[in-house]
């Protein structure tokens, strides 16, 4: 996958494109069946299902990312009907029983929607899209915990997205570009509190490239010069409190690492992001 976000960051989408169709085809997880197994354990099991939901979503957003808009939403929505096919095999049921309630598409699906409504104006859609992101991940992260016991009820599904994401990754994404669709509203100071909640909660794991630029171009647009430099002072001195030695504070060298307009329209939190297991978001 470095060499997916290798060629993403130069703009050489069609060897990521090619490189990601060959990942979804070559290493799709094995289903778990055998010839032995009884007919109710020959379903792909949640690990096929969530690989091929995040690899579809990844195409999707390569194809955002060069603006072309209409396949995008050819692949998020084959990763929603992935998703929905999923949701339809956990909520299978005996005969007799009441099924429980569909939650709904995951918060990868509705990050997708987000990303796809931000790229077309809709900044509204986005931004409840976004916000419904927040809530799912942070409640999941609240009620969940990082464990390897066998008995953990779907640990792969639900907590590593099969390996290709750590926790707060769609956390990260998610309120980051919450923050510029505020700030596309005119909503500045919701913008900058966004961003600077998402910092203090937890600097170690959320204070990357693209969130402390984006936040100093907040400042820059919301504070006069003095507030501005006083604010993105305290940013490098938590930084250091934290040994994140390797943020750039300048904007001359963060410009095309952390924020790259979508052509037409990105929403920068596409970034890649540094802390990521396996599979890094194009």
């Amino acid at each position: 996958m470095s060499l997916v976000n290798a060629s993403v960051r130069t703009g050489n989408w069609r060897t990521a494109l090619i490189m990601l169709d060959e990942l979804r085809v070559r290493n799709m997880p094995p289903s778990a069946a055998t010839a032995s197994a009884p007919a109710s354990s020959m379903s792909p099991p949640p690990v096929t299902f969530a690989y091929d939901m995040e690899i579809l979503s990844r195409i999707g957003r390569v194809f955002l990312q060069m603006g072309n808009l209409d396949e995008a939403a050819t692949f998020f929505g084959r990763a929603a009907k992935v998703d929905a096919t999923r949701r339809k095999q956990e909520t299978a049921v005996a005969v007799g029983t009441v099924p429980p309630a569909d939650a709904g598409p995951c918060a990868r699906i509705q990050l997708n929607a987000g990303l796809l409504a931000f790229a077309r104006n809709d900044f509204r859609t986005a931004l409840s899209l976004l916000q419904n992101v927040i809530t799912a991940e942070r409640t999941r992260q609240d009620t969940s915990q990082l464990t390897f016991d066998g008995a953990a009820k779907d640990f792969v599904s639900s907590t590593l997205f099969c390996g290709v994401d750590v926790e707060e990754d769609l956390l990260v994404e998610a309120v980051n570009n919450y923050a510029i669709c505020a700030m596309y509203t005119c909503e500045l100071a919701l913008a900058v509190n966004t961003l600077e909640s998402l910092i203090r909660e937890n600097p170690a794991a959320h204070m990357c490239d693209v969130v402390v630029f984006n936040l100093s171009t907040l400042y820059e647009l919301s504070c006069d010069n003095k507030l501005q430099v006083r604010k993105k002072r305290v940013l490098q001195q938590v930084a250091q409190r934290f040994f994140l030695d390797d943020i750039a504070f300048s904007r001359s060298e963060s410009r095309e690492s952390a924020h790259h307009p979508h052509r037409p329209l990105q929403p920068p939190g596409m970034e890649a992001n540094a802390a990521v297991v396996g599979l890094a978001p194009p």
